[in-house]
C-alpha cells in the first residue's frame, strides 16, 4: 500500500473488555471497536504515564487489536464501492505503524499516527449521516485535554461532526493559534461540511469563520473566496430529487474536477477544495451504485486527481492506487491514457528524481507497466 506517515469508553480494566469482532460480528460493532480503540489509545498517549511497563503493555495490547479490526470492513457507508477496499488497506498499513510504534517505545510518533487514522475516518464516511458512538462521559472528558486539532479528527471518528466542526471554528478563531494550524483547521472543517455532512450551510459556516477572523494567513482567505463561490454555485443546482444516473454522477464529477483543477491551477492549492470533495464524493457513489458500469474508470480517474489535489487527503499517498485501478478497468482507452498521464505526473512528483538521475527501479517498473496498458 502506499501509504505514509504524517510528519479513545474508561481505562481498560481487563484484557476481556477489549471489543472483539468475530467472523459474524456486524459492521457497526466492528466500527464501534476500531473507534473505541483509538478514543483510548490516543488519550492515553496524551498523558506522561504512556512509557510506564503497565501502561505500555497495555497499549502494545490494544495497538494489535487495532491492526485486527482494521482488517474488517467498517464501510456500510460504502458498501459496494470497490474502492472500499484501497481504504481499507490504508487503514490496516497504517495502524500496523502505530502497533510498531507502540511496541519500539515511540509513544510521540505513535500519538501522530494515531491522529491520522482517525483524520482518515473521512474517507468512508461521505454517503450517509449515523448516530454517534457511544463512548463514556469520562472518555470525553479525557478527550478535553487533548490538542485541538487531535481532539476534533476523534470526535470525526465517533461520528461527533458538530461538536468535530466546533473545535474546528474555534482554532481558525484563535488568532494566537500558528497560521499553519488555523489553515488546518479551516481545510479539515470543509471536508468535513462538504465530505461528510453534504452540507452548503456547514460550508458557509467554515468560511464565514475565516472571513470573520482577524490575522488569518492572506492565501486561508484567497481559499475561503473561492471556497463562497464554489459553495454559491452549489446552492443554485436544480435537483428534481431523484437519484442520478451514471451519466449524470459522471459527467458532475467530471465538470467538477476540471472546475477545482482550474482553480487551483492559479496558484492557490486548496481554492478548489470545495468542487474536488463534491466530485469524489460523486465518484464514491458512481462506483458504489455501478461498481461495473461503463464508466467506472473515469470515477477512479476523479478521485485519483481529488486525492492527490485536496491538502486534507494529499498526505496519504494512495491516489496512485485509483490511478493504476482506472488504466486497469480500461486499458488502452482515452481515458486510461488520461489515467496514466497523472499516474506518471504522481510519481515524478513523490519520488523527484534530480536532474539527469532516473526513477528508483520499481516505480519506474510500474510506470512502464501503466503507460503500455494505456496506448
Amino acid at each position: 500500500m502506499f501509504a505514509r506517515p504524517l510528519h479513545l469508553a474508561a481505562l481498560v480494566l481487563a484484557t476481556a473488555t477489549i471489543i472483539t469482532v468475530h467472523a459474524n460480528g456486524s459492521q457497526r460493532k466492528a466500527g464501534t471497536g476500531l473507534a473505541w480503540l483509538l478514543a483510548d489509545m490516543l488519550t492515553t498517549l496524551s498523558t506522561d504515564q504512556a512509557n510506564s511497563p503497565r501502561v505500555k503493555h497495555r497499549l502494545e495490547d490494544e495497538a494489535r487489536e487495532l491492526v485486527v479490526l482494521s482488517r474488517h470492513d467498517h464501510g456500510e457507508r460504502m458498501a459496494g464501492d470497490p474502492t472500499a477496499r484501497t481504504m481499507m488497506d490504508l487503514l490496516e498499513s497504517e495502524s500496523r505503524e502505530v502497533e510498531f510504534a507502540v511496541r519500539e517505545g515511540r509513544m510521540p510518533y505513535a500519538r501522530r499516527l494515531l491522529v491520522n487514522v482517525s483524520r482518515s475516518c473521512v474517507a468512508c464516511h461521505t454517503s450517509a449521516q449515523d448516530e454517534p458512538l457511544y463512548v463514556t462521559p469520562q472518555l470525553l472528558r479525557r478527550a478535553e485535554g487533548l490538542r485541538p486539532l487531535e481532539r476534533a479528527p476523534l470526535l470525526q471518528a465517533l461520528r461527533r461532526y458538530d461538536e468535530a466542526a466546533s473545535v474546528y471554528a474555534s482554532v481558525v478563531r484563535d488568532e494566537g493559534a500558528p497560521p499553519r494550524e488555523r489553515s488546518r483547521a479551516a481545510e479539515e472543517g470543509l471536508a468535513l461540511a462538504v465530505r461528510v455532512q453534504r452540507s452548503a450551510p456547514a460550508a458557509r459556516a467554515v468560511i464565514q469563520a475565516v472571513m470573520e477572523s482577524h490575522g488569518t494567513a492572506a492565501s486561508l482567505r484567497e481559499s475561503a473566496a473561492s471556497w463562497s463561490r464554489a459553495v454559491e454555485a452549489w446552492e443554485a443546482e436544480a435537483s428534481d430529487g431523484a437519484r442520478p444516473t451514471e451519466a449524470q454522477l459522471a459527467d458532475n464529477a467530471q465538470r467538477l474536477v476540471a472546475e477545482g483543477m482550474a482553480v487551483t491551477n492559479e496558484g492557490n492549492p486548496g481554492a478548489g477544495a470545495v468542487q474536488l470533495h463534491r466530485a469524489a464524493n460523486m465518484a464514491h457513489e458512481q462506483l458504489a451504485r455501478f461498481p461495473q458500469g461503463a464508466r467506472a474508470a473515469e470515477a477512479s480517474y476523479v478521485l485519483g486527481v481529488a486525492w492527490r489535489e485536496l491538502p486534507t487527503l494529499s498526505e496519504w499517498f494512495v491516489h496512485p492506487a485509483f490511478l493504476d485501478r482506472c488504466v486497469r478497468m480500461a486499458p488502452h482507452t482515452p481515458v486510461a491514457k488520461d489515467c496514466a498521464r497523472e499516474y506518471e505526473v504522481s510519481m515524478t512528483e513523490e519520488f523527484r528524481p534530480a536532474a539527469g538521475e532516473a526513477l528508483p527501479r520499481e516505480v519506474a517498473h510500474r510506470l512502464s507497466v501503466i503507460q503500455a496498458l494505456s496506448r
